[in-house]
């Protein structure tokens, strides 16, 4: 029986490893495609990117924590929007929108709501990748500390209790 070669210009040739010199091919080529588009044709592109880097981050296990503020400060470099005009436009002082950038002030739901309206990615996304940075900061507390929550511990005190 012949061998059937299968490839899908999303994920390439199956089955079959690529040398250096088709891997420089393939890239020139998508480059090329992606060059002949409309730049606001680009700008989705690069955001739908955005959106499946979060998700993908969100789905994740790996240890670093990246801040909803990159991710946001990335999609403002994609459309030209000066980081100060964003702020005025979504009813934020500067100070504090920076600080959103830089991590050190979190997205609430109002931010998530404007900034999901504005970029069509669901505000929930926004949220989740908040809270699933804020586990992580929580859980680097010692494990000291954590080892004295349990539903052993919680039973036994319980039966002291009772007995008293």
């Amino acid at each position: 029986m012949r061998n059937i070669k299968y490839f899908d210009h999303l994920i390439g040739d199956e089955g079959k490893s690529l040398s250096n010199d088709e891997i420089k091919i393939y890239q020139r080529i998508i480059k090329a495609h992606y060059n002949e588009q409309p730049l606001e044709q680009r700008r989705i592109v690069q955001k739908i990117g955005i959106r499946l880097e979060m998700e993908d981050y969100l789905s994740s296990d790996q240890k670093t924590i990246i801040n909803t503020g990159r991710f946001l400060e990335r999609l403002l470099i994609i459309y030209d929007i000066k980081k100060s005009e964003f702020a005025e436009f979504i009813g934020i002082e500067k100070t504090n929108f920076y600080s959103l950038l830089k991590g050190r002030r979190k997205f609430n739901y109002l931010i998530a709501i404007k900034v999901g309206e504005i970029f069509k990615i669901e505000p929930e996304l926004w949220v989740f990748i908040e809270a699933k940075n804020e586990m992580k900061k929580t859980k680097s507390i010692s494990n000291k500390d954590r080892r004295k929550y349990s539903l052993p511990k919680l039973l036994k005190k319980s039966k002291l209790k009772k007995a008293q």
